[in-house]
């Protein structure tokens, strides 16, 4: 008896964790999201998606800057990859890993890769790789997780 009663608890613990990660966006939801905002310079709202490390650099600055001088990376995001190509995305518990490749506006190859850590049940950008290639053959075939420097 007591194995069938662990059963259902392990069973129903399971399914509820199943369902709360269920009703989280995908890593590549959150960068469309962020990249419409970029495009739409509704950069308070975009650093609302940034770790709250992020978060904390921004609001403790000294030199008063503005998001798009203090984050150049993240705001250019929506110009380095503007014909997409494909996504990867690989997620381990509370990291996630995405790679979006495709061609800039100049129609060279390029690939951003994001770390995202998961905070407060949302995906959050912690980390911008950004990489232009010699050819469409050099673009990524998977999830390319950035090194932090």
């Amino acid at each position: 008896m007591k194995v069938i009663s662990s059963f259902f608890i392990v069973f129903f613990l399971t399914s509820c964790v199943q369902i709360s990660t269920n009703n989280i966006n995908s890593p590549y939801e959150e960068f469309s999201t962020f990249v419409k905002l970029i495009q739409t310079k509704k950069y308070d709202s975009a650093l609302l998606m940034l770790s709250s490390k992020n978060q904390y650099r921004f609001a403790n600055q000294e030199n008063g800057e503005d998001f798009e001088t203090f984050f150049p990376f993240f705001s250019s995001a929506s110009t380095v990859v503007v014909n997409e190509l494909a996504h990867y995305q690989k997620i381990n518990n509370l990291k996630a890993c995405l790679t979006v490749s495709g061609s800039n506006s100049d129609k060279e190859p390029t690939s951003l890769n994001f770390e995202m850590l998961l905070e407060n049940g949302k995906w959050k950008f912690n980390y911008i790789h950004m990489a232009y290639h010699g050819s469409e053959e050099e673009l990524p075939i998977i999830v390319s997780c950035p090194k932090l420097p």
